[in-house]
């Protein structure tokens, strides 16, 4: 009777298992105005795909056969048909490179020349109405609602993978001032509530604007957001070469800022760890046991060292840490089984710890 109701729990769980997101895909938001947008003409060195690298269409592009709220490869250019490359473009490819097994993905939404308002999910409506008509037809590019199709695709990504941070390049317009920090706090706040998300584990990275550029007095205000926003980080645009309008980055400067949102983003990430399940989905071997089968149910992905007795830490799959454990290092793993029924049936993550 016991083996019977194990049996059942055990396809439960397997069933569940399957709708559960997947741990080894990173989801990015990346939101802003014209340079998040990208303005910089796409050579064709930047369409070299990366299937690691993947776009969840925040519109439909016939040209890039591309479908609103379907993920594809990504290949600029990313927010809207015709735009240019942008620094999301080289921050993906980064991240994909520097990241073996992980699949990156980014949801691209930006509208050239707007005020930070725009994304205000309290404002937009009363705001939009003021703005040139070439402005609101980008917004339509959206539905009218950049903020609400930001959320909406969120909320799908979710399904599949993880939010791990969100991108963010604006300012040009409007940022010269403390109420539009404020304005970007709430923003931020609002994305983290409506998506259910925790900032401890969804960092805020803002660009700087080009510098010495016609709108480089909003950077003394991007480099203040960490004093409002304690999980919030700013990537110099030094160095970053500008386009002939000096307002917008050229091809090589877009490169290279996309580089430094990574390498940035790259600093805040956990550590690398296996990805465990307290009850996984994988299949054992049909000539194994039943006895064994609980055993079996958890795969590691990676081998640790047959040394001592050292501690090991449980996160969940937001990366908050949950627990710890000792055990021999050749014998985590009868340990972990021992004591993960004290947690809910999911997945987590656990990593040897490092003094």
């Amino acid at each position: 009777m016991n083996k019977i109701l194990f049996g059942a729990a055990l396809a439960v769980s397997v069933i569940s298992a399957f709708a559960e997101p997947d741990p080894n895909f990173h989801i990015y938001i990346a939101f802003g105005q014209s340079n998040m947008e990208g303005q910089a003409t796409v050579i064709e060195s930047n369409k070299i795909p990366n299937e690691n690298f993947q776009v969840l269409a925040s519109m439909t592009c016939q040209n890039m056969g591309r479908t609103l709220g379907e993920w594809a490869v990504a290949i600029p250019p990313l927010f809207h048909c015709y735009t240019g490359l942008s620094p999301a473009d080289y921050f993906g490819k980064t991240m994909a490179d520097s990241l073996p097994g992980i699949k990156i993905g980014v949801i691209p939404v930006a509208v050239a020349g707007t005020s930070i308002q725009l994304f205000d999910k309290d404002q937009y409506a009363s705001y939009l109405p003021t703005t040139e008509s070439w402005l609101q037809s980008k917004a339509a590019d959206y539905g009218g609602n950049p903020y609400g199709r930001i959320i909406d695709l969120a909320k799908e990504a979710q399904k599949v993978g993880i939010i791990k941070g969100i991108l963010f390049h604006q300012g040009e317009t409007d940022g010269y001032n403390d109420s539009w920090g404020n304005t970007v706090k709430k923003v931020y706040e609002d994305m983290l509530t409506d998506l259910g998300l925790s900032a401890d584990t969804v960092p805020f990275i803002a660009g700087e604007v080009l510098q010495g550029g016609q709108c480089a007095g909003a950077n003394s205000q991007i480099n203040a957001l960490p004093n409002k926003i304690a999980t919030a980080h700013v990537v110099s645009s030094a160095g970053c070469a500008g386009g002939s309008d000096n307002l917008h980055f050229s091809n090589e400067g877009y490169q290279l800022l996309g580089k430094r949102y990574a390498e940035k983003m790259l600093t805040l990430l956990p550590s690398r760890a296996p990805v465990l399940s307290s009850s996984s989905a994988e299949s054992s071997s049909s000539a194994e046991s039943s006895s064994s089968e609980e055993t079996q149910a958890i795969q590691p992905r990676y081998s640790i060292p047959k040394t001592e007795e050292v501690p090991f830490n449980i996160y969940d799959l937001s990366g908050k840490k949950i627990g710890t454990f000792t055990a021999q290092s050749n014998d985590w793993k009868a340990t972990w089984n021992s004591i993960r029924g004290k947690y809910p049936e999911g997945h987590y993550c656990i990593q040897k710890f490092s003094r």
